[in-house]
């Protein structure tokens, strides 16, 4: 599974639809910004998380195309870990 490394820049609640929500982690790196969401359950691995964190991330990919054609490349978090 993938894994990408970085500060804790922000973590935000995304509502979607009414009643599903997800959070959204912003990492920043060495290699630049990265969004990872975690959705459903996984939303409670960031409770204990904050600005500024060092942290390793596993996801998966998530692609999809909408009904309009757009594409979008979702990174989904699976787990984390302060460094």
């Amino acid at each position: 599974m993938p894994i990408v490394i970085g500060k804790i820049k922000e973590i935000t609640d995304k509502e979607l639809e009414e009643n599903y929500t997800k959070k959204m982690l912003c990492l920043t790196g060495n290699e630049g910004v990265v969004f990872i969401d975690f959705r459903g359950a996984d939303r409670l691995l960031l409770k204990d998380f904050e600005q500024g964190d060092l942290v390793a991330v596993n996801f998966k990919l998530d692609g999809k195309k909408s009904k309009i054609g757009n594409i979008y490349n979702n990174l989904i978090g699976t787990s984390i870990k302060k460094l």
